[in-house]
Order: structure tokens, then C-alpha cells, then sequence
């Protein structure tokens, strides 16, 4: 199942797999981001609507209240309505929780058209005013002019009536209400519980996915540079045949394999010249000698090279990649030790990218 990803980043350099990787995690703990933002703003929204709930209720229990004042008072005055007239005091109670009632009722209005239940309110006003005319004008008129008991008995129907009519109305909104905050209540609790589970999951599911990438990246980089130095043992070793893996590559490690196949073919046309050699010092030996002595200069600087190049790849393998070729080389050997430096320059960078790349994620 990791061919397919593996051949895909192996197409890719390796500041190109960094930039993917700090990519990826960009995207992901953004994504979680987001979607907890999103998720607060609902839970804001749905908070401030809860709110207003609450505070349509209080008004409509205020109403309630001022009503059953209202209506306690009025049944006073006629229970006193032998004093002639209504107590002052009395007076400005009753008119003081009508003037409430009254700016209570689009309170009621608008709780009753949140719960989709604008029937409970259907005449409300019609009954207040009808309420407050009996109460504020009728009944003083009646004590007034000290009517009879039957006059009495019939505005204390009218108010009675009323007055329960009212109170019914606004005690099954009440409970209606109440019924839908508990159960809006609840919803946003689930909602919120189910919130956080998804952004835990969210979060372990990028942290598996960044995981994998990053030892998709390691085992790339790593197994190439273990095949790379595998295959400067054998060249060392004097196994010219050696099959370089890796010099299709468009990064840096495509870089160091084109370099190793340089040396290969420096080192085995190293050996086709001792062979020309030895048959020419075989027909002369004043060229054979000078020819024992270019050969020895030249494996001198073969020597030098390899020593060189092991050193620098047995290096960089225990991860120094600040190692680099200065040893003066044959002219021959010079581009091997030029591309060399450049290879492990951009290697170097390129991890170093990485550091500071992850350090400024973790500030």
C-alpha cells in the first residue's frame, strides 16, 4: 500500500518533501481550526438565543405577576367600596401594573412566535384593554356612584374572566417555553459533546496522517543514503561493476549518485589504462617505467580521492552535513569533488529549512 506514495515522493526533492510536509501540517491543524471556529460561532449563536429565551420568559411571568396585582387589588376596592372611592394608593398600584401589563405584551408576542405558538397570544391585548377599562374606569365609576351589589357581582365576572383568561394563556406559554429551553438546553450540550469528539478525532487523525508522512520522508531519505554508502564500500573495495541506484533522481540524491557513477567510471578507466600499461612494458621497459610511474601517481590520486569520498560519505552518514571535500584532488577528479560539496550545500539547506520550519510552528 506505500508503493504508490513512496514512488511519488520519490519524484519530488527533498525541499520539496519538507515543504510538503510543513504543508500538510498547515492544512490540518488549520483545518481543526476552523472547524472549532465555526463550531463556537453555533454555540455562541445558540447561547444568545437561549438568552433571549430566558429573558422573553422573565417578561411574561412579569406580566403575569402584574396581572394577578392587578386583579388582587381590584377585588379590594370592592370589598371597600363602602369608602366611597378607590384608596389613592390603590389607585396608582392598579395603574402602575396595568402600564407594565401593557409594555409586557410583545414580550409575549415574540416568545409565543419563537415557539411557533402565536395562538397562546391570539387577543391578549384586546383582553388587557378590556381588563384595564374595568378596572382603572368601571370599577371607581361604580364605587362612586355606590351601585347596587348586582353591578358589583357583574364587573367582578368581567374582571375575573379576564383576568383567568390571561393568566391561562400566559401560564401555557410559560411552560411551553420552558419546555423548549430544557430541550435547547439539551441539544446544545450534545452538539457541544459532539464537537469536541469530532475535533479530538480530527486532531489524532492529522497527527496519524502527519506521522506516516514524515516516515515516508525519513525512510526515503535515510534508505538512499545507506544505498549510497553500501555503494561506496564496494567501489572502494574495487567492485567497478557495482549497479548505482539512484542517479535518475532529480534531488540531491540523484545528485550524489551521479557523482558516485563519475568516480566508477574514473576507477575503471583506471584499470583499462593498467592494463594498456602492462602490455606496453612488456615491449619497452623505459615506457613501462614511465608508465609504472604515471600509474602510480594516478593511483596515488585515486587513493586520495576514495580516502576523501569515503571519509566525506562515512561522515555525512552520522548525519554531519557540514562535512565537506577541501582535499586538493587530481584535475580528473575535481568535478567529483565540486558536484560533491554542491549535493551536500543543498542537503544542508534543506534540513535546515526544516528546523527552523518546525521551530517557528512550535512558537
Amino acid at each position: 500500500m506505500l508503493s504508490l506514495p513512496m514512488k511519488w515522493i520519490d519524484r519530488m526533492s527533498i525541499s520539496g518533501r519538507i515543504r510538503l510536509l510543513i504543508g500538510l501540517m498547515i492544512a490540518a491543524f488549520g483545518a481543526i481550526g476552523v472547524a472549532a471556529y465555526l463550531e463556537s460561532k453555533v454555540l455562541i449563536q445558540t447561547s444568545d438565543d437561549l438568552d433571549m429565551i430566558q429573558t422573553l420568559v422573565r417578561d411574561v411571568s412579569d406580566l403575569r405577576t402584574n396581572v394577578i396585582d392587578v386583579t388582587l387589588a381590584a377585588m379590594d376596592s370592592i370589598v371597600d367600596k363602602s369608602d366611597g372611592s378607590v384608596h389613592p394608593d390603590r389607585m396608582a398600584l392598579m395603574r402602575d401594573g396595568m402600564d407594565a401589563a401593557k409594555s409586557s405584551i410583545a414580550a409575549a408576542r415574540t416568545l409565543a412566535e419563537r415557539i411557533e405558538r402565536p395562538d397562546l397570544v391570539q387577543g391578549i391585548e384586546q383582553n388587557v384593554a378590556i381588563l384595564e377599562k374595568g378596572i382603572l374606569e368601571t370599577l371607581p365609576r361604580l364605587i362612586e356612584a355606590k351601585a347596587d351589589a348586582s353591578a358589583f357581582a357583574q364587573i367582578d365576572d368581567v374582571i375575573d374572566d379576564t383576568a383567568d383568561a390571561v393568566n391561562d394563556n400566559l401560564k401555557e406559554l410559560s411552560a411551553l417555553a420552558f419546555d423548549r429551553l430544557n430541550d435547547r438546553v439539551d441539544r446544545s450540550r450534545e452538539e457541544a459533546n459532539f464537537a469536541t469528539t469530532l475535533q479530538i478525532g480530527s486532531a489524532l487523525a492529522a497527527l496519524v496522517l502527519l506521522a506516516s508522512i514524515a516516515y515516508l520522508l525519513n525512510r526515503s531519505i535515510g534508505a538512499s543514503l545507506s544505498s549510497l554508502e553500501s555503494i561506496m564500500t564496494e567501489l572502494s573495495n574495487g567492485r567497478l561493476d557495482v549497479e548505482i541506484a539512484g542517479r535518475e533522481r532529480r534531488d540531491q540524491i540523484g545528485s550524489m549518485a551521479r557523482a558516485l557513477q563519475i568516480l566508477q567510471e574514473a576507477s575503471s578507466e583506471r584499470v583499462r589504462l593498467e592494463k594498456d600499461n602492462e602490455a606496453a612494458r612488456q615491449n619497452e621497459s623505459l615506457a613501462k617505467e614511465r608508465q609504472a610511474a604515471i600509474e602510480s601517481a594516478k593511483a596515488e590520486d585515486l587513493r586520495v580521492l576514495v580516502t576523501a569520498v569515503e571519509t566525506s560519505f562515512d561522515r555525512l552518514s552520522d548525519g554531519d552535513l557540514t562535512i565537506r571535500m577541501n582535499q586538493k584532488l587530481a584535475p580528473e577528479f575535481e568535478p567529483i569533488r565540486v558536484k560533491f560539496n554542491d549535493s551536500v550545500s543543498q542537503l544542508e539547506a534543506a534540513i535546515g529549512g526544516v528546523v527552523s520550519s518546525v521551530q517557528t510552528i512550535r512558537t
